[in-house]
């Protein structure tokens, strides 16, 4: 699944929105 996530590029640098993949909850987990 696609999200937007704030994502640290670079120590000391402002954190970047961008869209990330994360993989979907298995059995017995929630997101």
């Amino acid at each position: 699944m696609d999200v937007r996530a704030a994502v640290a590029v670079a120590a000391g640098k402002p954190l970047e929105v961008m869209t990330v993949q994360l993989e979907g909850p298995r059995a017995g987990e929630v997101l």
